[in-house]
């Protein structure tokens, strides 16, 4: 059995960008185009990127998204910790 894709948001002290970490069986069918509409309702998304295996370029269950702000940023971490990154907002 499937494990649940949940996101597991976390925003770094050391960075002087906001940076949510999506993490947690992220499964293949999720997309950068969903990563962005699922947090584009906290603020002004600057990157979306989903890590890919070098040598087969298949999802590795990592994304980051990069947010305009540490408040919008803590604000998703606050509402998406442990959603399903395929449910529409």
């Amino acid at each position: 059995m499937d494990s649940e894709p949940i996101l597991e948001a976390v925003l770094p002290q050391s960075r002087s960008r906001p940076v949510v970490r999506s993490a947690g069986n992220l499964n293949h069918s999720c997309t950068e185009e969903d990563l962005l509409a699922l947090f584009r309702q906290f603020g002004n998304v600057e990157r979306v990127a989903i890590c890919t295996d070098r040598d087969t370029g298949e999802p590795r269950g990592v994304g980051f998204i990069q947010l305009d702000s540490a408040e919008n940023a803590q604000r998703a971490i606050s509402q998406l910790n442990g959603r399903d990154c395929s449910i529409a907002p």
